[in-house]
């Protein structure tokens, strides 16, 4: 999503006909929704202060890609085609880079912790598995016992009967 808000924000500010932009720019309104409503579906999963930490910076990050993206939107609609194209060089590529470095670092920081969950989880299996291996040669232990105190029993009966 954060790609497809990039490209069409791109696509904007080098269209030149206003039916282009119109159409653009309607896309981009659907994509920032999406987005924002993507930031807050992912706020309560927060597990950690430095999670809380990238993502604010996140926030923080997309607010101000906002606030290019709708710069660049306004002076197109103002035909300062050459504006647009200087922010597009300097200010757009630095906020959109820094929307892509926060959303990695998200990314990075998940999979570390899926990754370390994954190892805890192999770890559990494997006590899990001793304990049930363990449970079950009691098992057997205990049922040879059982079976030889019940044939002793039998057979010192059958011993006093003959």
């Amino acid at each position: 999503m954060r790609l497809r808000y990039r490209v069409r924000s791109l696509e904007f500010a080098q269209s030149t006909s206003d039916a282009e932009r119109a159409k653009i720019s309607e896309s981009l309104n659907g994509l920032d929704k999406l987005l924002g409503e993507a930031l807050k579906k992912y706020e309560p999963m927060i597990a950690s202060s430095e999670e809380k930490r990238i993502y604010d910076e996140l926030v923080k990050a997309v607010a101000a890609y906002r606030a290019t993206v709708q710069e660049v939107v306004a002076l197109a609609k103002a035909g300062k085609n050459e504006e647009v194209q200087q922010i597009r060089r300097t200010t757009w590529v630095k906020a959109a880079d820094q929307v892509r470095d926060q959303t990695d670092a998200l990314q990075k920081l998940n999979a570390k912790g899926a990754d370390a969950t994954t190892i805890d989880a192999a770890k559990q299996i494997s006590k899990a598995t001793v304990g049930g291996l363990s449970a079950l040669g009691v098992g057997v232990v205990l049922a040879l016992l059982a079976t030889f105190l019940i044939a002793r029993s039998i057979c010192g009966r059958l011993a006093s009967s003959v």
